[in-house]
């Protein structure tokens, strides 16, 4: 046989192999008719370390960048513009990397070069990079594998491999209807929505509200903060303390701004625009976290309801505080319901809400309804560290 031949018989060889141990893979999801998809390849762990100091990774020339795969690179197309936690990624085709900076500090690179091998990372090239939010399995996962979840037009890319889950919130750009609007306000037609929200759902906050006590010295996180006004109610309550509002609207920001501004020139109110898959706080912040409205859009409810108790201080409260549940028998809540697969509203009952605090390992949880009103409104609290005793 002569040598030529015996060569390209080892390299189909070598590839062969390396197809089966790494199959290729696609994650995909659509926005009003227009798609998102990742074509990547598949490895799995086989017993090997695959992160941290001495794992496989560390061996790539790239690293601590990673191909976010194996073998050619990891490929994002997207017929839609994308907002990935602040980084505007036009519609395109891009590879995406990872930057592994620690077991448990990921960023998601998004590169504008493309069809090259997964190792060939040019950082020239890099249109942007965004953190990731990342949490440690209880099971070994042993393929990797990209998954796209969404929920009208926000949605979250999620990757999974060996110990370790990463995520990123990002929403699709220019597929907002009238419907969506109040889960994404932009334009004209979204200041309207906004001045409408500050109007229509001051009576069920006050109720919400009610239920719970704020300190005049409490620090409040309000969680889609929408035009403002609650933020506003928070200010007048907490006199001494500081209230902070996130939306991932621009929109929103905006005209919640103008809304506080007596409160911001003082310093006692901080607006900013974020996710609330990834808050930009610090653990143990907040002594009262509120969420009116909002909670239904949230792009990973209950992965976003542990990223609230993270914030929460210990014995701090969430109060999620909504005019429409699953179950209730008002015209708004049946018309949600009826809708939902089109919105995206992720619409729970009294039940359903219950065990979304239990699960996300809150503590002294309670749901209050107002079934005439379709009002819902339900606390929970992040226990308490625990105090060791010694004798």
């Amino acid at each position: 046989m002569g040598t030529l031949k015996r060569l390209y018989i080892a390299l189909t060889g070598i590839i062969g192999l390396s197809s089966v141990q790494s199959p290729g893979a696609r994650a995909s999801a659509s926005f009003a008719g227009r798609s998102v998809n990742i074509k990547y390849s598949s490895p799995s762990v086989r017993g090997r370390q695959i992160f941290g100091n001495g794992g496989l990774l560390s061996r790539d020339s790239s690293y601590p960048v990673w191909r976010a795969g194996a073998d050619a690179a990891t490929t994002l197309r997207t017929d839609v513009d994308l907002d990935i936690a602040g980084l505007h990624v036009p519609a395109g085709t891009y590879t995406l990397y990872v930057l592994v900076d620690g077991p448990e500090k990921w960023n998601l690179i998004v590169n504008n070069q493309t069809g090259q091998n997964g190792n060939l990372y040019d950082p020239g090239m890099d249109l942007g990079r965004v953190g990731m939010k990342v949490e440690k399995t209880s099971i070994p996962l042993e393929s990797l594998k990209f998954r796209i979840d969404t929920r009208g037009d926000t949605g979250t890319l999620q990757l999974e491999w060996e110990n370790y889950i990463a995520s990123v919130a990002f929403r699709a750009i220019g597929t907002g209807s009238p419907a969506n609007q109040c889960q994404n306000p932009t334009g004209w037609l979204g200041r309207l929505v906004l001045r409408n929200m500050n109007s229509r759902h001051s009576k069920v906050t006050d109720w919400g509200l009610s239920h719970i006590s704020i300190g005049e010295r409490d620090i409040v996180l309000d969680i889609g903060c929408g035009g403002g006004r609650t933020v506003d109610k928070l200010a007048l309550m907490a006199t001494h303390g500081k209230i902070y509002g996130i939306d991932h609207s621009k929109e929103s920001v905006a005209v919640a701004r103008r809304t506080n501004k007596r409160w911001i020139d003082v310093g006692r109110v901080d607006l900013r625009q974020a996710s609330v898959s990834q808050l930009p706080f610090s653990g143990d912040m907040f002594d009262v976290v509120t969420a009116v409205e909002t909670h239904f859009w949230w792009p990973a409810l209950p992965a976003d309801m542990r990223e609230v108790l993270r914030v929460l201080k210990p014995g701090g409260t969430l109060i999620l505080i909504a005019e429409v549940y699953k179950g209730a028998e008002t015209f708004t809540a049946k018309a949600a319901a009826k809708y939902s697969s089109r919105t995206g509203m992720a619409l729970l009952s009294i039940q359903e809400h219950r065990e979304l605090f239990t699960n996300a390992g809150y503590s002294d949880v309670k749901i209050f309804a107002e079934p005439s009103k379709g009002w819902i409104c339900g606390i929970g609290r992040k226990p308490p560290v625990q105090q060791v005793t010694t004798t």
